[in-house]
């Protein structure tokens, strides 16, 4: 990854969140810190000259983790855009991969079974409290209702809800 790439995957985040400047996001929003420190701890792995820097920055993203009060390891795939909101009970597992423009609101579990671990598409909203567990795929623009249990592939365009979640429509675009 190189600089520039770096800046626009920020920026990308920053966009996300409606009408706010990076100073004012970094200082008012813990879950954009933690996304900040994220970004910057994956520059610094691929940069081996950076390594001492990467190991500080390192102790900085825990220390967000644990203000937000969420478990994403630091080498979990997150593509850029993305957006968590009210991170309290947010746990990823750290194979899982995540697309571009994500959202994640507070309390879902994307975790791994005997089957694999989740790959999440692109423009992908995910509500409270839902749990997305397996070698499952959820695909582009899909929209998860607060609460779902999600342990199949879902197609793009869906919206799925329900404490068993089952597609209920699939999205005109």
């Amino acid at each position: 990854m190189h600089f520039r790439e770096l800046l626009e995957i920020i920026n990308n985040d920053i966009e996300r969140w409606d009408n706010i400047n990076i100073v004012k996001a970094y200082i008012l929003i813990p879950e954009f810190r933690l996304i900040w420190r994220y970004r910057w701890l994956q520059f610094y792995r691929t940069h081996k000259c950076l390594r001492v820097i990467s190991a500080f920055e390192r102790i900085l993203y825990h220390k967000s983790c644990v203000r937000c009060g969420c478990d994403i390891p630091s080498h979990v795939a997150i593509g850029s855009g993305f957006k968590m909101l009210h991170g309290f009970g947010i746990v990823i597992n750290s194979k899982t991969v995540i697309g571009d423009n994500c959202t994640i609101v507070a309390g879902t579990v994307i975790g791994a079974n005997h089957t694999g671990q989740p790959t999440i598409g692109n423009n992908v909203n995910i509500g409270a409290n839902c749990t997305i567990i397996g070698g499952i795929c959820i695909g582009n623009n899909v929209e998860i209702g607060a609460g779902s249990v999600v342990t199949h592939s879902v197609p793009d365009n869906a919206v799925i809800y329900g404490e068993v979640s089952h597609i209920r429509k699939i999205k005109e675009v």
